[in-house]
């Protein structure tokens, strides 16, 4: 059974709130009203629909390793869609390494202390941007934001992406957020 998890601070993000600082401060892009930071975990697990809450919920007590319960929290295959005001819509980043980073490791160790075997253990982080639509349609949005604020090319254009290392893809709302 496929399964993301993406876990955020239970307390303050400095690095999302430092983003946005100097996203709106530094760089002058004012439209973007907010950012928050997910990291995303995705595995293969050998069980049955039904029981992967269960087992997710075994890693997540039993390991310290993808969730630390002493400073995060955790949302299961999607995330909850965001509380928009008027003209504002949101765009769901995606930034991948370009090389791997322990991974297995990870998978090991959760497998010696629960016996939970995941498989293709793969990390990435997931930036939530908030911005004004001005009108705007979603493409026109990730194009703005993919010259202005994505890879890092200078001082004034990019931030989230370090393209030496990382690659981004813009996200599909649809399959992202919790269906109300």
């Amino acid at each position: 059974m496929f399964v993301k998890l993406y876990t955020y601070l239970k307390n303050t993000d400095l690095h999302a709130i430092s983003a946005l600082e100097a996203m709106q401060h530094y760089m002058g892009y004012k439209d973007i009203r907010s950012l928050k930071r997910y990291v995303t975990w995705t595995f293969d697990l050998d069980c049955e629909d039904d029981e992967v809450s269960q087992y997710v919920k075994q890693i997540v007590t039993d390991t310290y390793y993808i969730v630390n319960p002493n400073k995060q929290l955790y949302y299961l295959n999607c995330l909850p869609h965001p509380t928009l005001s008027k003209d504002c819509t949101s765009v769901a980043l995606e930034v991948k390494k370009n090389f791997q980073e322990g991974e297995s490791d990870v998978s090991d160790k959760v497998f010696e202390r629960t016996g939970c075997r995941l498989h293709a253990l793969k990390q990435s982080l997931v930036w939530e941007i908030i911005v004004e639509s001005k009108g705007r349609d979603q493409d026109t949005i990730k194009s703005y934001l993919s010259s202005s604020i994505g890879s890092t090319l200078s001082r004034n254009k990019g931030l989230l992406v370090n393209s030496f290392y990382e690659t981004y893809l813009f996200l599909d709302e649809s399959s992202l957020y919790q269906v109300v």
